[in-house]
């Protein structure tokens, strides 16, 4: 006999990268050269604007119907507290 054909799925993966909010960090280099580099901090808290930002991109996926199954990030505080607004504005 011959065999059949077995059922094919095709489900198509996205990839999308982000980039953290605006930092603590960022706000300082807006200032000056010379103000970032005196000032600056290893690990940078988000502004509340970089906060905002990641919330609205969140809420912009959810709108769009762009599911989430995963959130990936680096261990630095600015891309995981990142993560975490992103995942506010999406639930």
């Amino acid at each position: 006999p011959k065999p059949q054909n077995p059922v094919c799925v095709k489900k198509l993966m996205r990839l999308i990268l982000m980039r953290h909010g605006e930092s603590a960090n960022n706000i300082l280099a807006q200032i000056s050269p010379e103000t970032y580099e005196c000032e600056r901090l290893a690990e940078p808290e988000l502004s509340q604007k970089g906060a905002e930002m990641c919330r609205q991109m969140g809420e912009e996926f959810n709108t769009l119907d762009i599911k989430l199954d995963h959130i990936i990030c680096s261990g630095q505080k600015r891309a995981v507290l990142s993560a975490k607004y992103l995942r506010e504005g999406y639930s």
